[in-house]
């Protein structure tokens, strides 16, 4: 079974970021296995997949939950890829470091918790979600998204 580190060994795209796609479905699985952990510990749901599925959910009715789910999860992944890019093209300008990543990922989780936080009270009817913690996990599910971003673009020397 492949181990974390040998992934990102096997997947180095240092300085390179024509796998933009291979680091996005990574940081953005990595972000969304926080949300499912953070949800599981505090009993509530706040998974983006889910949510935005809710949220599709409202729009098509007759849909089944599955769809709805489906097409949430391809939002998030395809919002994650977007997100990918623009921490890619940050460091270019930067220097492509754990200390960026944190800062690159918490300054995501602040424009991610602002859009979430007009979502949510747009459809406060039928989102039930307790706000602050849910934006708190998110913010901190940005950081985690900025270090695998910044870990398989620039991956740390092991030794």
């Amino acid at each position: 079974m492949a181990t974390f580190t040998s992934i990102l060994l096997m997947a180095e795209v240092s300085n390179n970021s024509s796998n933009a796609l291979l680091i996005s479905l990574l940081a953005t699985m990595a972000f969304t296995f926080f949300s499912i952990l953070v949800s599981s510990l505090a009993k509530k749901n706040f998974v983006e997949p889910v949510l935005l599925g809710k949220i599709i959910g409202h729009y098509l009715k007759d849909a089944p939950t599955w769809l709805n789910v489906t097409l949430g999860t391809i939002i998030h992944f395809f919002t994650g890829y977007i997100f990918a890019e623009a921490h890619l093209w940050f460091y270019r300008i930067l220097t492509p470091a754990w200390y960026n990543g944190i800062f690159l990922g918490l300054a995501n989780g602040i424009l991610g918790a602002l859009i979430w936080y007009a979502v949510i009270r747009v459809y406060k009817n039928f989102m039930e979600v307790h706000v602050a913690n849910y934006l708190l996990q998110l913010i901190l599910g940005h950081i985690i998204f900025g270090l695998v971003i910044v870990m398989m673009y620039a991956p740390p020397a092991l030794g």
